[in-house]
C-alpha cells in the first residue's frame, strides 16, 4: 500500500468517524465535502481537505498526527528499554501519555496483566503470596509464569511504583471535548492543553506514595 492510501486510511478513522464529526462541526464539514449531499462514494478525503476551507478541521487532524507520532515515540522508547529491565509493557506504559486509551476491565489476554489482576485480587497486592501458590502448583509447569512475577516484582522495587497505577488513566477528562466549532483556536493552544508524557512517571509515583 502506497502512501496516499495510507494517508486516506488515516483521515477516515478521524473524518469518517460519527462520534467525532459531532463533536466537532468542522470535521463533519470536511466529510459533507467529501461525500455530497447524498453520502457515499466519497472523494478522497486528503483532496477534500485540500480544497475545503475548514481551518479547525486542518488543526484537528494535525493535533491527531502529532499526538500519534508522540505516542509512537512513547512506544518506541518503551520497548526499547524492556529489553535490558524484561518488562517491555511495564516500559511502554510507563512511557505512554496520560491520554492514552485504556481497556476497561484490565487486558488479561496479556500475561503479564493476568498475573498482576491475580496479585491483587487473590494476594491482597503481596507477590511473595501468588509465588508461593505458583511453586506449590508445580515450579516446573508455571516456572514461566514465576520468572514473569519476579520481574515484575524487581520492576516495582526498582521504580517504586505499583504496576496496577499503569493500567489506570492518570486524567480521566478529554481536553479536546471543550473545544467547540465557535471557539477558534490556534494549533499551539491544542497542543497546550496536553499534559507532557514526560509527567507519566511523576504522576505515577505520587501515587505510589
Amino acid at each position: 500500500m502506497h502512501t496516499p492510501l495510507l494517508v486516506e486510511a488515516l483521515l477516515e478513522g478521524l473524518v469518517l468517524h460519527d462520534e467525532a464529526c459531532q463533536a466537532y462541526p468542522d470535521l463533519a464539514a470536511l466529510r459533507a465535502r467529501a461525500q455530497g449531499e447524498d453520502g457515499p462514494p466519497l472523494l478522497p478525503l486528503q483532496w477534500a481537505l485540500c480544497v475545503a476551507d475548514v481551518p479547525l478541521a486542518r488543526r484537528l487532524v494535525r493535533h491527531a498526527a502529532r499526538s500519534l507520532l508522540g505516542l509512537l515515540d512513547a512506544v518506541d522508547a518503551g520497548w526499547r528499554r524492556g529489553r535490558a529491565t524484561g518488562c517491555s509493557l511495564w516500559e511502554v506504559l510507563a512511557e505512554a501519555p496520560p491520554w492514552l486509551l485504556r481497556p476497561d476491565p484490565p487486558d488479561d489476554d496479556e500475561p503479564d496483566i493476568a498475573l498482576l489482576l491475580e496479585r491483587d485480587e487473590s494476594y491482597h497486592s503481596d507477590w511473595n503470596g501468588l509465588l508461593e501458590a505458583l511453586h506449590g502448583a508445580g515450579s516446573r509447569e508455571w516456572q514461566w509464569a514465576i520468572e514473569r512475577c519476579r520481574a515484575m516484582q524487581r520492576y516495582e522495587r526498582a521504580h517504586q511504583v505499583n504496576l496496577r497505577h499503569l493500567l489506570e488513566p492518570v486524567d480521566e477528562s478529554e481536553p479536546l471535548g471543550a473545544f467547540t466549532a465557535i471557539e477558534r483556536l490556534d494549533e499551539t493552544n491544542i497542543d497546550e492543553r496536553r499534559p507532557p508524557a514526560a509527567t507519566r512517571h511523576a504522576d505515577i509515583e505520587k501515587r505510589s506514595e
